[in-house]
């Protein structure tokens, strides 16, 4: 196991707890539920009998997950990971308001350094996080040393910039505001698949599938996207919000009118041990 810096895991723990409320109200909502629900599907999770979420964030898509061990009546044991404490004080009220049947465990964990035995689990899901943490190889081993044989990891990574025009947009709208746009490093491990495919392998997994899928955000109204992106980066500077806006609506209007959504394009990958 690697352990990343406690410099470098303090201040994403703290990032995530400032951002987690508008995180979750704003994109976990409404986008990236999308592609974990997708993930989900195709995991097996109706043959699951113990899960390890890693990243659950706010647990809305360890809800869809549940789904599939309640009613197959396998589940016997579901961990709820994050490094955020806010996140999880978050989760432990969704999950308390399901009624879930399933036992669950609300842990704070570090994706590249987990807190469990080796082969503890059977399921290993984690969305829109290896491309976030300081060392992707490291949480790729983690992932496997805690499945056990034949278990099944499945993640959900940032796809292409050029199909992404959630975060495409609002880049180009900072742009042109002579702001610093950001996002760019989220990128890397969708821009190169033979490599992440390597990765895997070097792991220590088996196989694995790596395919595409786009979260929609909108599809028709260009103002309705510029108030989203707004509420998920909000600024202090009223001034600055309102140019931004005007801009977001001018660029959105743009990306609709040529008969595409404005959406996050993601990779779906499922790989097994």
């Amino acid at each position: 196991m690697t352990t990343p810096p406690l410099d470098v895991i303090t201040d994403l723990r703290v990032k995530w707890n400032a951002f987690s409320a508008d995180y979750t109200e704003v994109f976990n909502k409404s986008i990236s539920i999308q592609s974990a629900r997708e993930l989900h599907r195709h995991l097996d999770l109706d043959t699951a009998t113990s899960v390890l979420e890693v990243g659950a964030g706010a647990g809305l898509g360890s809800l869809d997950a549940l789904r599939y061990l309640e009613s197959s009546g396998l589940g016997t044991k579901y961990i709820l990971s994050d490094l955020s404490p806010s996140m999880l004080d978050l989760a432990k009220q969704n999950i308390l308001a399901s009624k879930c049947t399933i036992p669950i465990d609300v842990v704070e964990a570090n994706a590249q350094d987990l807190k469990l035995p080796d082969a503890s689990v059977d399921r290993y899901i984690s969305t829109l996080v290896l491309q976030l943490v300081p060392d992707p190889n490291a949480m790729l081993r983690e992932s496997h040393r805690v499945l056990g044989s034949g278990g099944v990891a499945g993640f959900v990574i940032w796809g292409q910039v050029e199909h992404t025009a959630f975060f495409r947009l609002l880049a180009a709208a900072n742009d042109k505001l002579g702001v610093p746009s950001g996002f760019t490093s989220n990128y890397a491990l969708g821009r190169d698949l033979p490599t992440l495919r390597a990765k895997l392998r070097t792991a220590g997994f088996s196989s694995a599938c790596v395919w595409l899928y786009l979260a929609v955000a909108e599809k028709w109204e260009a103002e309705k996207y510029a108030t989203l992106a707004g509420r998920l980066f909000p600024v202090d500077d009223e001034a600055f919000h309102l140019r931004r806006h005007t801009v977001l609506v001018e660029l959105a209007a743009a990306w609709l009118a040529t008969g595409q959504p404005i959406g996050m394009e993601t990779y779906l990958v499922v790989a097994k041990k």
